[in-house]
């Protein structure tokens, strides 16, 4: 395989800038991917939390009922 030199004429600086270029879409893509599951996991978090105060209400709301504070059974 023959590596092009930056004294030989057929060297090509257009595809070297073309490889960064690409490098730096492919982090730029990353970043756009990362944003996107980080704001997912964000969203899981907000509804699992919300999830468990429902749940822990559902479970303890004999111990607020009105019946108990009346002193009725």
């Amino acid at each position: 395989m023959h590596m092009k030199a930056q004294g030989d004429p057929s060297y090509d600086v257009s595809s070297k800038c073309n490889g960064l270029v690409q490098y730096q879409r492919l982090m730029e893509n990353m970043g756009k991917r990362f944003a996107k599951w980080k704001r997912m996991v964000r969203q899981q978090k907000g509804k699992l939390y919300i999830m468990r105060i429902c749940i822990s209400m559902l479970l303890g709301w004999h111990k607020y009922s009105k019946a108990t504070y009346m002193g009725s059974n």
